[in-house]
């Protein structure tokens, strides 16, 4: 027990040493499933010892995995663990590589080019000469639409791929709050002057924080993005303080019980705003991720119908 760590009065039986070593309770009814069926497999071959590959909580909690073999020699259990951590951690991070890898080509195959392929057909009509002027102002909204449409796109997909790839580099630095989200909502002005929203920044003593200023504005701007998005014409956006929170407010279309499971679950799919604006349906697992990094948690409250609150809790 010496690399997990656990003393022999920690784990004096084996109730103990399922509870210390397996504290998720799903996972250690799971695990104790499968070592009753292995047994009672063993028993039936005439075998006396039983394997079984497992991932271990530490007393430190560090989890690693271990292939735990067991014997019962003169009524006395023998458990030996052997150390497959750095084998299986490869395998799992080459398959999440795997996964990673064809989320971003599908990505980079389908949402960007859709966008991209509007925006050449748009130009293409513009620029024939054979549209009026009021046709070729209506162009040219267009194109500025989808290309601000496109360069978030794109912002948020590399943004996602640095934070499964080769991560973000923490540089923490004093951030003042208030001018950071004005300085966000700078960049959507004109979507909510398309859409008249109210947009309303009230920031109290709570302003200034130690973070990594990019992280910051990765996660802002997306839930911010988000709460514009997803408010209808003439609806209402405020970001506000309490104590250690930041929290934003919108008056938008909402979210069911299961949508905000599904976030956090990091199963949600895209959905079209309130004036069709495009979403990758990554921009809330990228905010997830990263949130873990500031460090700070991220709540949700919302109904379909009635709006949506995000909080942003920061620790200490």
């Amino acid at each position: 027990m010496t690399e997990i760590g656990y003393s022999c009065e920690e784990v004096p039986d084996e109730a103990a040493w399922f509870e210390k070593a397996y504290p998720d309770p799903a996972y250690r009814e799971e695990v104790i499933t499968k070592w009753v069926q292995l047994e009672k497999e063993a028993v039936l071959k005439g075998e006396s010892f039983v394997m079984s590959r497992a991932r271990v909580t530490c007393k430190s909690n560090a989890e690693r995995w271990y292939l735990i073999k067991s014997s019962i020699i003169d009524n006395i259990r023998i458990v030996a663990f052997v150390d497959l951590n750095n084998e299986l951690s490869l395998q799992e991070s080459l398959i999440q590589t795997g996964h990673n890898k064809d989320r971003l080509l599908s990505i980079l195959s389908h949402d960007l080019r859709g966008p991209i392929t509007n925006l050449f057909t748009i130009s293409a009509l513009a620029t024939t000469g054979d549209l009026t002027s009021d046709e070729f102002t209506c162009m040219t909204q267009l194109i500025q639409k989808q290309s601000f449409q496109v360069l978030e796109l794109l912002d948020t997909t590399l943004n996602w791929a640095r934070s499964n790839y080769s991560g973000f580099r923490m540089e923490k630095t004093t951030i003042d709050l208030e001018q950071l989200v004005n300085r966000i909502f700078a960049i959507y002005r004109n979507i909510c002057e398309s859409k008249q929203l109210k947009t309303s920044v009230k920031f109290g003593a709570f302003r200034n924080i130690e973070a990594d200023a990019e992280i910051m504005t990765v996660v802002l701007r997306n839930l911010i993005s988000n709460a514009i998005k997803f408010t209808p014409p003439k609806g209402s956006v405020e970001i506000v303080t309490a104590k250690n929170e930041i929290i934003i407010r919108d008056s938008g279309i909402g979210m069911s019980k299961n949508t905000i499971s599904d976030i956090f679950n990091k199963t949600s799919a895209s959905r079209k705003g309130t004036n069709d604006e495009l979403g990758l349906g990554m921009g809330l697992n990228l905010v997830l991720d990263l949130v873990k990094l500031v460090p700070c948690d991220l709540e949700i409250e919302s109904k379909p119908s009635e709006g949506t609150v995000m909080k942003l809790k920061f620790n200490g």
